[in-house]
């Protein structure tokens, strides 16, 4: 849990200095850590909008990689 708080902290300060109103996470929908990222995140700067593509686009595991590697994004782990 304590990881989450420090990434979202960093995804806020990086999304301020950068002037981005969107901070998007690729958590599925599946556990807890979307509530964990958009609570953290909506507390630390409730202007901010937060998306979660893979789980409003309802892509899976194999879906997820294939849109990484169709976009040039690497990863490690595969279906």
């Amino acid at each position: 849990p304590l990881a989450r708080v420090i990434i979202s902290q960093i995804a806020v300060e990086q999304a301020e200095e950068h002037k981005c109103g969107v901070i998007a996470h690729g958590c599925t929908g599946k556990g807890n850590d979307q509530v964990r990222f958009e609570g953290y995140i909506t507390t630390l700067n409730p202007a901010l909008k937060v998306i979660a593509p893979v789980r409003e686009w309802g892509m899976g595991r194999i879906e997820e990689i294939a849109y990484a590697e169709a976009h040039g994004i690497p990863v490690k782990q595969v279906a």
